[in-house]
This record gives C-alpha cells, structure tokens and sequence, in this order.
C-alpha cells in the first residue's frame, strides 16, 4: 500500500506520495517509482499507485507495466477513451495473475492534471481507475471514475494511508491551490503531511515523490525527490509519450541522477537555523535550505538514459534523443538543455 494526494485546481494540478513498497515478507523497498507523468493526445495528467506493486514469480512490475499500458492504450485516442482502455487492460492483466490471492489483485491508479477540449479550452481533472470501489468485491474489474472541476478545488488521497490526512491538512492543501503559492512550498507541505503519516502507518514511507502539472502544455512539469536523510542521488519521475505524435511515443522510468563526485544532492526539510543535514557546517537556510537549491527534475521530452534507468520507445521520434546529465552544481542536463536544481 501507500498514500497518494492528488489535487487540482485553474493554477495547477499534481500529485505526492510516498515511494514505500512493503508486503511479501520482506523488507520494505523505499525507493519505488509509482509516480509519473503520462501524456495524451489532448491532456496531461500527473499519475500514482496503490495496491499490488509486484508479483515476482508472475514477472510483474506494476509501475513499469503500467507505463506501457497507459502509452500503449493512448494511441489514436484521446483522454477518456484512453484512461478507458486502460481500465480495460488492468482488468486483463490482474485476471491472469493466478498465482496471486485474489484479495491481493487489487490496485487503484489516480490521475491529476488538464484536458483540452477541441476548441483549446483547458479544464483541471482528476480521476481514477480502481477494482477497489465501494461495494463491489476485491480483484474484479477496474473502472473508470472521472470527474471535471468545473468550479473550485479537488483533493484526493488513495492507499492505506489515507484515512489519516485529517480535514485540517486538506484546507491548508486546497487553500494553497487557490492561492498560488509556489510549487515548491504546495510540494513541501503535501510531502510532510505524508512524513506525519509514515510515523503511523507501516506501510507509508517517508520518502516523497512530488509532481506538479502546470497548465500550459507548454511548460514542462516539475518533480521533486523530498529525501528522509541526506542522499546522493535523485530518482527521477516516470514519463509516458503516450500521444504517438511526431515525439514519437516512449516511456522512462525507474531513473536517476548522481554526481560523479557522490556529492550530497538531496536533503529533507530542516529548520533554517539548524545545521545542514548533507553535513556542510553551515546553516540549513545558506546551503540546501536555499531557494536556488531545490532538488528537483523537469518532465518533459526527450530522454535517453540516466543512471538505472529503463527506457522503451514504441514509437521512433524524429528528432535526436540526447543524454542526461548531472552538472558539478547540481543541475540537469536534457538534450543540451540546461535545468536548474
């Protein structure tokens, strides 16, 4: 299980949730992707998981057979049909794990972003594919339930950990969609609302995965790794082409960046007048408290490889895919495109 928090609003859209994958009687995996960005003919959409994560013996890996399924299923389609046949193909899929209980084929996948309408209008959305609805039973067949925001403000959550984001956290959520505030202080916050939660619940990690969607297809979407300690490395968001236009149509997933000199790139929050987790000396707030330092990733076309990564193209583009890089301050390098941390 897990706990993903999706909102969406006129300004921007996004979902955080944390990278924990415990069950099966091992210990828990704290650095699974079950975020990414998938992109369809006519919108964009920031997605996340809970639910069955892996089935080994049945060479299972949900977020990357996700990520094929959602690319897959947009070709030639738009948003609803595609989220549809998506639908349709989890379905498939979690039937013929037969070597799995069924009570454990279950899964619910949570999107948030913005459609586009034929006449350019954008709208916010947020929607879900699940076999968890209420009322029906555990493993059978995954529907669609997809709601446009016509006026206001929407939060959700998925997973275990969801019954614990009190009313409270959702209004201060809701209250910085509606006001704009930067998308670093609304990751921030919905990150260590997460944090809180991993201290009750087992099954929650602390360990963060924020994505936020603007919506202006044109600028590209921002991640942020909120790290539990000092790391030296940062996991990078999945991304899904799935528009099969003259991109091409690809996935990337499972990818990250580290510098040569295993440098400390990431840190989680600490107070600013309190030393720096990465072990500098000096104060949080004059090293990676800055706000010039924000660890973060920009989603957006194209990608070759980076550290661990998998990548598969469906579909060739025609232009040159170029490698990403990791510079000496710590920014990122796509297809000789610079990107501040």
């Amino acid at each position: 299980m897990t706990l993903g928090i999706a909102f969406a609003g006129r300004d921007f859209a996004g979902i955080v949730s944390d990278r924990r994958v415990s069950g099966g009687g091992t210990d828990p995996d704290d650095e699974y992707t079950k975020n990414g960005v998938v992109e369809f003919i006519d919108a964009r959409l920031a997605y996340s998981f809970t639910g069955l994560a892996r089935a080994p013996t049945l060479h299972l890996e949900t977020n990357l057979w996700a990520a094929e399924a959602l690319c897959r299923a947009g070709e030639g389609r738009r948003m609803r049909a595609a989220l549809d046949d998506f639908a349709q193909r989890c379905s498939e899929r979690f039937r013929q794990l037969r070597g799995v209980r069924l009570a454990d084929r279950a899964a619910t996948f949570i999107f948030a972003g913005y459609e586009r309408s034929a006449f350019g209008a954008l709208a916010p959305v947020v929607a879900t594919v699940s076999n968890l609805a209420i009322g029906e039973s555990v493993g059978g067949a995954f529907t669609l339930a997809l709601e446009p925001i016509e006026d206001g403000i929407a939060v959700g959550a998925i997973g275990s950990g969801a019954a614990h984001v009190n009313q409270g956290e959702i209004t201060r959520i809701v209250e910085a969609v509606n006001r704009s505030r930067r998308t670093d202080v609304l990751a921030q916050m919905t990150a260590e609302v997460i944090k809180r939660i991993a201290q009750l619940e087992a099954t929650v990690g602390e360990r963060v995965t924020s994505i936020i969607v603007p919506p202006d297809p044109t600028i590209p979407c921002e991640s942020r790794y909120h790290a539990a300690t000092a790391a030296r490395s940062i996991p990078l968001a999945a991304h899904v082409i799935a528009a099969w236009d003259d991109r091409g149509a690809h996935i990337m997933i499972d990818g990250s960046t580290s510098r040569v000199d295993q440098a400390v790139v990431s840190v989680p929050n600490s107070p600013r007048n309190s030393p720096c987790p990465c072990g500098s000396g000096l104060k949080y707030k004059a090293c990676h408290g800055r706000r010039t330092r924000p660890g973060g990733q920009q989603i957006s076309a194209p990608y070759t490889q980076q550290i661990g990564m998998r990548f598969m193209i469906l579909k060739h583009a025609a232009s040159e895919v170029d490698v990403m890089g990791l510079g000496d301050d710590g920014s990122i390098t796509v297809g000789g495109n610079h990107i501040a941390r």
